[in-house]
């Protein structure tokens, strides 16, 4: 019998971490597992598909057109895949984020770098003194490991040079020193962030790649809920305005969950989650028996704080991420439409050129509506206790003097209520621009 098993102890979990530890667990196994992924990228191009072929569906009539064009739009979708692996996601990964930082010796490309330089600075994690002493002599094995996988890399670069080793060795520690360790952001430069005390460095580069996959499957599909509005509303079965609050309560969802991920992770501090074989077999050799107890092992902070400029580092950097799953999308999607559009302009459809320029407007216009409403409704609930004071002051100033009006008179009257209302609606308005002006002035200012 396991003397630590679980006797049934009663224990507090806050609501909202059971909340994120359950949403992570559903998204692993329905998107993130190679059986799920298979799935579900099937179930979004063939739903894209049908979106997409509503007017060609609609004049022309008959299965076998409809067969016809469906073939070629999966073959094409087919020979876009090992294209956009090969060539379309580096090219625009690298313009949304930059080179490597550390040029040919490898590393974080930039954007990822300097938000995890920037936002270790920004957050701030006490531990208790026995896990401190732990996460020390972690971060001292994870500087000495950096170095070395650094210095590997630039010995390979100059294998076949005729410079002497001791040579090679004197020239390495020069740009380890001067180049290296002298990369900044304006803020906090790499040698400072080494620094062992600094554990944050060292976690925030997997919550980052956390919280980007389990991000996507949200993006991906929320656009292709809007992609099937676009073709809903073209169909006239539903109005504009139900189109934009649908998308608006999806960006409300994605923003929410990113906030909670993001205010659920800084609460654990995992120094090693994986195991030991995706490193080089020298590294092991060096560093295994030192790493091995770091393997699994999370440590639970007393405290942590994050400064004001934490979150807009965050926010910047996951907006990045949806302007790449977004515009990756849209071009594949214009794509289809472009095929759709050829074939059903050869058949000689009427109105096809209307529609097509509709729905392609509709497309171009997805990326920066998720991007601008992620922007809005994050920062309204990053602030919305600031928010929410000011909604329920202004609506209780406007409304209380009536309400005893009323109580002492018996007399309501309706036309002064209303204007009230719009004067403390106003007023809402002005606080909450003034908090979405204050947030865009620090995103500015952090770039």
């Amino acid at each position: 019998m396991n003397p630590e098993q679980n006797l049934g102890i009663y224990a507090d979990v806050p609501r909202s971490r059971r909340i994120v530890e359950w949403l992570s667990r559903m998204v692993n196994l329905l998107f993130l597992r190679p059986w799920s992924m298979i799935i579900g990228d099937a179930v979004w191009v063939l739903v894209s598909i049908f979106a997409l072929t509503t007017h060609f569906r609609y004049f022309n009539q008959g299965i076998l057109p409809t067969l016809l064009l469906f073939a070629i739009l999966a073959g094409f979708t087919y020979l876009y895949g090992n294209l956009v692996t090969n060539y379309i996601v580096p090219k625009v990964y690298q313009w949304l984020f930059g080179n490597a930082i550390f040029g040919m010796l490898g590393g974080f490309d930039k954007a990822t770098f300097f938000t995890i330089l920037n936002t270790s600075k920004l957050t701030h994690i006490h531990l208790r003194a026995e896990d401190q002493e732990l996460a020390e002599e972690f971060c001292e094995v994870d500087n000495e490991l950096t170095k070395d996988l650094f210095k590997e890399r630039y010995f390979e670069i100059y294998q076949n040079s005729n410079i002497p080793p001791e040579e090679l060795e004197e020239s390495w520690e020069r740009v380890w020193q001067n180049q290296v360790l002298s990369v900044n952001s304006g803020k906090i430069s790499f040698e400072e962030a080494r620094k062992t005390e600094n554990i944050a460095f060292r976690i925030l580069p997997l919550q980052l790649q956390n919280m980007s996959l389990i991000i996507s499957p949200f993006i991906k599909f929320f656009q292709l809920i809007s992609v099937c509005l676009i073709a809903t509303f073209l169909s006239n079965t539903h109005s504009l305005l139900f189109a934009i609050q649908v998308i608006v309560a999806l960006n409300l969802i994605l923003s929410l969950v990113w906030y909670m991920l993001n205010s659920y992770q800084v609460s654990e501090v995992p120094l090693l989650a994986n195991n030991l074989q995706h490193l080089p077999q020298h590294v092991v050799e060096r560093f295994g028996e030192r790493l091995k107890k770091f393997v699994g092992k999370v440590l639970i902070p007393k405290n942590v704080t994050m400064d004001r400029a934490y979150f807009s580092e965050i926010r910047n950097y996951q907006a990045r991420f949806i302007l790449l799953y977004t515009i990756l999308n849209t071009f594949f999607l214009l794509c289809l439409l472009g095929i759709t559009f050829l074939i059903d302009l050869i058949l000689g459809s009427n109105t096809v050129l209307t529609w097509y320029k509709q729905f392609t407007f509709g497309l171009l216009l997805l990326p920066f509506a998720f991007l601008l409403g992620f922007y809005f409704i994050s920062i309204i609930i990053q602030n919305v206790r600031r928010v929410a004071a000011s909604v329920l002051v202004g609506l209780t100033t406007a409304v209380l003097p009536f309400v005893i009006y009323y109580l002492v008179t018996g007399n309501f009257e309706v036309e002064k209520v209303q204007n009230g209302i719009w004067a403390s609606v106003v007023g809402i308005v002005s606080v909450l621009s003034t908090t979405i002006a204050g947030q865009f002035k620090e995103i500015l200012e952090s770039n």
